[in-house]
């Protein structure tokens, strides 16, 4: 049967191709059409997301690759410090961090170009986000015990760099949290005298008064 073209016309216009009058939750007897609604719905929560924290996000993956970048520099000249020896397994952890570094940079500069959704699927975010879970297990693992071969004495130059690197770790994900909870958590009076405050910081009538 042929599409109507009064039909059509009721039909709101799509703003994107996720764009779709289901939640994503609603049931259906096909498995299929039920898991390409999930899809869609998860995808266009993430993109609502990112337009609404746009700069957030820009910074966020911006100063990632930055540090990333520094970062894994610097391990690499440590790392082949003649006058650093390798201590408590410290070096085997340092280059596969420096593996950690790369995917790291490479997905931010991916979310920056905007080709996240196209590249990227559920699996492939759950492994990277079980790669990075089981790096930083591994790199507190290895800093933990390398103080029972007294690396601190013998190796300090691989033992506090690889200290610093999980305290980076651990001061970027509490930067991220706090900004959340502002911004999720606060109460709605409190935005609205702040925007007050704003608002009377600057005022027109003020500066045609001063004129």
């Amino acid at each position: 049967m042929e599409n109507d073209p009064k039909q059509n016309l009721l039909k709101p216009e799509k703003m994107d191709s996720d764009d779709t009058s289901s939640n994503g939750t609603d049931d259906s007897d096909n498995y299929e059409v039920s898991a390409r609604r999930s899809r869609r719905a998860t995808r266009r929560q993430y993109k609502t997301f990112v337009r609404e924290n746009k700069g957030f996000w820009m910074w966020f993956n911006l100063t990632i690759v930055l540090f990333s970048i520094g970062l894994s520099v610097g391990t690499y000249f440590i790392v082949k410090d003649p006058e650093a020896p390798s201590c408590g397994g410290i070096k085997m952890v340092l280059w596969a961090v420096i593996c950690l570094h790369f995917m790291n940079s490479l997905m931010c500069l991916v979310n920056l170009c905007g080709m996240e959704v196209k590249l990227c699927n559920s699996n492939m975010v759950c492994c990277f986000s079980i790669f990075e879970l089981t790096m930083l297990v591994w790199m507190q693992v290895t800093y933990f015990r390398s103080q029972e071969y007294t690396c601190m004495v013998s190796a300090p130059k691989l033992y506090f760099w690889l200290m610093f690197q999980i305290l980076c770790v651990y001061i970027g994900m509490g930067l991220v949290v706090c900004h959340f909870f502002r911004k999720f958590c606060q109460d709605p009076d409190e935005e609205e005298l702040e925007e007050g405050v704003d608002e009377e910081a600057f005022d027109p009538q003020d500066a045609e008064t001063a004129h």
